[in-house]
């Protein structure tokens, strides 16, 4: 009877070690694969950023922004701030919110923005 528990528990044992060396080999997969997905994506200088912004708000609205500031998280979002005056505490007269990867999003009214980066 003692025989037959050992053999019972060494099964058991044996398909805990399997299941958790398949867990760790499929997530080990799974990020290899995000950082490959990752590294495809290019990255742009912040004076990349504003060369599109100014291009693109010039196109739609005839002006050039006299400032343009960018806040990122470097991975998904860029918020992009068009200025028409360089004042201390000036507002900012157009915000785009976009994907950082894609440079497409929404502007103030929820138009639709796409920088056409390249």
């Amino acid at each position: 009877m003692n025989k037959k528990r050992f053999v019972i528990f060494i099964g058991i044992l044996i398909c805990i070690i399997v299941a958790v060396i398949v867990t760790i080999n499929l997530n080990k997969n799974n990020n290899d694969e995000s950082i490959e997905i990752q590294e495809n994506v290019k990255t742009y200088t912040d004076d990349e950023w504003k060369e599109y912004a100014s291009a693109f708000y010039q196109k739609s609205t005839g002006n050039t922004p006299v400032d343009i500031k960018l806040y990122t998280d470097g991975v998904d979002v860029m918020i992009i701030e068009i200025y028409d005056t360089n004042e201390e505490n000036a507002n900012f007269v157009e915000r785009y919110n976009l994907n950082y990867k894609t440079g497409v999003g929404t502007d103030l009214k929820g138009n639709k923005v796409d920088l056409e980066l390249k």
